[in-house]
């Protein structure tokens, strides 16, 4: 069954004067998007189980203050690069680039001015099941070379997929583009993430140090603890997460997370090589239960290791990545 989606739109806050918008799509199946134009925010993706409506994406505590800034990206689009960029420097061109920093001496998903923290401007279209967020990245404010215009754009299909494409058109001068969602999943009745199941299609992991920073080097996990390449308990993942290393085909899913006691799973497709896995903070820094983040991104300190893959964008020559989010009621 298709056609045209229920769609409603709503003002939620007003945040630095403008206004933050919630869009709401919903197919046949009662399977519902909403997205907040604040940070470009995932706030629900929930589907009906029986007569429980279930929402898969952990809520969000990080709404606009009355300043206008959040101190978590949970669930909202980040960039213009995600993840970690060693000692805020790298060189571009020849060119040597200083960022701002927001994590110890590094830059963290695009620093202090990343896209987690600005307004994003909003379209809908329920005849295509779509929202567009649009977001015009400058070189003076962020520090990131060249001027950039990001387009999100979440689109929910009647089989209980959102599909999130970003698109970067670059001006002035060439840059980097490298944004990803920072999806954190809760999957419903238990309530100890650790026993949730977890497969992976990829057996190597990137070796970090004491704050995460890439070295360059790989390590292959066969049965080891981090050995995901068949479903099984997921148990206890190492403080600040693991980023694995997994194809970049939207055809075979990179990640698949089943709740074995509700059988609800959602499998995560993407073109991007880098997958990190982790548990966010609560509010005593203490890893969340209950709670699984699962981000698709181009592998972290790329700009500075140049065997993970160029993250370059070239003037006036668009550059996509896409992510598919399924979910599916296991047997």
């Amino acid at each position: 069954m298709g056609g045209v989606m229920h769609l409603t739109t709503s003002g939620i806050a007003t945040v630095r004067g403008h206004q933050v918008v919630r869009a709401v799509l919903e197919n046949h199946h009662q399977t519902r998007l909403a997205v907040v134009n604040f940070g470009g925010m995932l706030q629900e993706f929930s589907v009906l189980d029986g007569y429980e409506r279930v929402n898969l994406i952990t809520p969000s505590t990080a709404m606009p203050s009355a300043s206008g800034y959040n101190s978590s990206a949970l669930n909202h689009v980040i960039g213009r690069v995600a993840g970690i960029i060693e000692a805020s420097r790298f060189v571009y061109q020849a060119d040597v680039w200083n960022l701002p920093t927001n994590y110890y001496q590094h830059t963290l998903n695009g620093g202090p001015h990343g896209f987690d923290q600005q307004m994003f401007t909003m379209t809908t279209d329920a005849n295509q099941g779509s929202v567009t967020l649009t977001y015009q990245a400058q070189e003076a404010f962020d520090g990131f070379p060249g001027d950039l215009l990001t387009t999100v754009t979440y689109r929910l299909t009647e089989d209980d997929c959102v599909h999130v494409t970003f698109t970067g058109h670059q001006t002035k001068q060439a840059g980097v583009f490298a944004p990803t969602l920072n999806t954190c999943f809760q999957l419903g009745k238990t309530q100890d993430s650790s026993d949730w199941h977890l497969q992976i299609n990829g057996s190597q992991r990137l070796v970090v140090d004491a704050l995460g920073v890439p070295m360059g080097l790989v390590q292959t996990e066969w049965d080891t603890p981090l050995d995901f390449t068949r479903l099984r308990r997921i148990g206890r993942l190492p403080c600040g997460g693991v980023t694995f290393i997994v194809p970049a085909d939207l055809k075979q899913a990179a990640v698949t997370i089943v709740d074995p006691v509700t059988r609800r799973q959602v499998e995560i497709y993407s073109n991007r090589h880098g997958l990190f896995v982790g548990q966010p903070k609560d509010t005593n820094q203490q890893p969340a239960v209950g709670t699984m983040m699962l981000v698709p991104q181009n592998l972290p300190n790329s700009v500075n290791i140049p065997e993970f893959g160029s993250i370059s964008i070239a003037v006036d020559t668009p550059k996509s990545y896409d992510i598919i989010y399924k979910y599916i009621k296991s047997k």
